[in-house]
């Protein structure tokens, strides 16, 4: 009899929840149902993440990154939106994608309950043969159930002087409007090209500006010049290795000059002493790098950082460098290969890693080898480095650099005892390993300083002031003759070394 009971209990039980399931499935088809039903009230209203989106200033003729923003749908049924389009569809400078489709109209966009879709742009503006920035305003119109909401799209568009694979002749870049080099450009034999003040230098991603003549790029401390790549958002304004970089051939006119300019996010900011094979199949050799034909540039109160390689890098050359702050290069900020002459004063080199450089390599570099066709040949260094800061936090790594030295003199092919190999640091701040350096070639130096973060105001950000208590205060030598420093402010006696006065 209690079997029976028991069926019966258990058979009212499963009954009970036979009733709910049924009850559960009929609900969720019911859910299922409504959300598969068009919302088709005159108060609907769609959402979105944004009611304005914006882009960085960019350059007519050349295009934008990409931008987004995402139209939600809030109800619990799907709804029709009737009509996306660009208010001015046949002018419009704006291109537009949804949900992955190219177009500038879209009719009859579904979008499930509760669900969500992409709307993409682009923007390319058209010469407006203005020197300032202008304006772009555009809407893209959503129609929903008779309906009509807006979302503001905006650019500042500006003209420029666009350079392409151009024969420079002797000219003056002004500083009117920016001048966008959008491929290599070479400035001629014997001709010279003159940079305004506050000139703005806009390079292509591949471009380089090579220099067969003479190049004068002069700004002042208000007005300096600019030479960075083509892409103005924020992203773009840190990134290294955006464009190539200015060369500097062999056989270069005389009397270049950079003062007071800022070279950024270049793969190498200046080379020196490149030359070119002068009939197909040419092998380089010595003979191509002679003394003769070496270029030659002066280099004062400029800022150089940010490379993909090098901030500097010279073969066989001749390089005056005077109250520069070269910083944040992949490779060495300044490399002295094959020899030649350099001079440094009151420079600051400095290399710390970031999300953006990876510091593993020494900072300096001076090399008296090269190899042409497997042999090694040799060239006579003379490089000074006077009341000059080297520091920075390479990582640790195995052999020659296993103490974190920022300076590799490098004869360690065992080639060097017959072309001079003249280096010296005098009333440096440097980072050294004593046993990879002739101590003979230090005067009156400070070596390996205990604490980095004393040095600079804030390394990390990036700014390479000195704090009250840097040991690079009144470290400097009266005798180099430099009067001020970088930023135009007259130096002490004694003065400070490195690029800035405290």
């Amino acid at each position: 009899m209690r079997k029976f009971f028991d069926f019966i209990c258990v058979t009212k039980t499963m009954k009970k929840y036979l009733i709910y399931g049924l009850i559960a499935i009929g609900f969720i088809i019911h859910l299922s149902c409504k959300k598969n039903t068009l919302f088709t009230s005159n108060a609907a209203r769609l959402n979105f993440s944004a009611d304005t989106l914006t882009f960085d200033t960019i350059f007519t003729t050349i295009g934008s990154t990409t931008a987004y923003f995402k139209v939600y749908n809030p109800y619990n049924q799907k709804v029709k939106i009737s009509h996306i389009y660009l208010e001015n569809t046949s002018s419009s400078v704006f291109f537009m994608n949804v949900d992955g489709d190219p177009g500038t109209s879209f009719n009859n966009v579904e979008l499930a309950a509760n669900d969500s879709l992409y709307v993409f742009f682009a923007c390319k503006p058209n010469a407006n043969k203005q020197n300032l920035p202008l304006i772009i305003s555009e809407n893209v119109v959503f129609e929903i159930n008779g309906n009509l909401q807006k979302v503001n799209i905006e650019a500042y568009g500006q003209d420029a002087y666009f350079h392409k694979y151009e024969e420079i002749q002797t000219s003056l870049w002004k500083n009117d409007k920016p001048h966008v080099l959008l491929g290599s450009c070479l400035i001629d034999t014997a001709q010279t090209l003159t940079i305004e003040k506050g000139a703005r230098i806009y390079c292509h991603p591949g471009s380089y500006l090579l220099v067969s003549g003479t190049l004068k790029s002069i700004g002042t401390k208000s007005d300096s010049i600019l030479f960075r790549g083509d892409r103005l958002e924020h992203y773009y304004d840190e990134l290294p290795g955006q464009w190539g970089g200015i060369v500097f051939l062999r056989n270069c006119g005389i009397g270049s000059k950079f003062e007071h300019a800022i070279i950024k996010n270049a793969t190498t900011a200046i080379v020196l002493g490149s030359t070119y094979a002068n009939k197909p199949n040419y092998t380089l050799s010595a003979a191509d790098f002679l003394f003769s034909s070496a270029p030659e540039i002066t280099i004062n109160k400029c800022k150089i950082y940010n490379c993909e390689q090098n901030g500097i890098f010279t073969f066989f050359s001749k390089l005056h460098v005077e109250n520069t702050l070269i910083y944040n290069c992949n490779k060495e900020c300044v490399s002295l290969l094959y020899g030649g002459l350099s001079d440094f004063k009151h420079c600051t080199l400095a290399n710390f890693s970031s999300n953006e450089i990876d510091h593993k390599d020494p900072i300096l570099r001076i090399s008296n080898y090269a190899l042409f066709n497997g042999q090694g040949n040799l060239s006579e260094v003379n490089a000074t480095f006077n009341n000059c800061i080297i520091i920075g936090n390479i990582a640790n790594k195995g052999d020659k650099f296993a103490n974190n030295f920022e300076v590799f003199i490098d004869h360690d092919l065992g080639f060097n005892a017959s072309a001079p190999f003249n280096y010296t640091f005098d009333h440096c701040l440097l980072q050294i390993e004593p046993t990879l350096i002739d101590l003979s070639r230090l005067i009156n130096c400070t070596t390996n300083p205990s604490d980095l973060n004393a040095i600079f105001t804030n390394k990390e950000q990036t700014n390479f002031h000195l704090t009250a208590n840097s040991p690079a205060l009144n470290l400097g030598s009266n005798n180099v003759g430099t009067i001020d420093d970088l930023d135009d402010k007259l130096r002490n006696s004694p003065p400070d070394v490195g690029c800035y006065e405290y």
